[in-house]
Formats: C-alpha cells, sequence, structure tokens
C-alpha cells in the first residue's frame, strides 16, 4: 500500500485593515500581532507566510465589516502580482 500525503502549513491572522485600533472590539490583549498598515506593507508581510513555506493564510477580520474586506483588494492585488 502507498498513501500520496502532503502536508500544507496553515496560520490565522488576525488583520486589521483599516487600521490597529479597530481591534478593540475583539477584546485582544497587549502583544498580539496585528496584520496591519499600508497595502505595500500588509502584502510584505503576507508574502512572508509563502516565503516560509506555509500554504495557507486564513485572516481573521477586525472589523469583520464589508469595508474591512474591501479595504484587502489593494493587498491581493499586489499579490497577485508577484
Amino acid at each position: 500500500w502507498y498513501v500520496d500525503i502532503a502536508l500544507v502549513f496553515s496560520a490565522a491572522v488576525l488583520a486589521a485593515p483599516l487600521g490597529d485600533a479597530a481591534r478593540a472590539g475583539l477584546g485582544h490583549r497587549d502583544g498580539v500581532a496585528v496584520l496591519t498598515g499600508p497595502p505595500a506593507a500588509m502584502a510584505d508581510r503576507l508574502a512572508a507566510f509563502a516565503a516560509a513555506r506555509i500554504g495557507h493564510v486564513q485572516l481573521v477580520l477586525d472589523p469583520i465589516t464589508v469595508p474591512a474586506i474591501e479595504s484587502l483588494g489593494p493587498v491581493l492585488a499586489l499579490l497577485d502580482g508577484r
């Protein structure tokens, strides 16, 4: 018997694309790393996960709103161009 198994590393990342101050709504403690900043900086930090061989990144948005989701568009566009 032969079973072909591929392992993929994953990460869940707290992201505050509208600014770090928004995370107060989630009640996180100080010291929690938050993905925030201009689109180019966020794209660079997300690309670092790929460089570390992490194949799946789940963004935990704060706030979870339509504007926050839409604000990720430029970040994703920058990642698509890599």
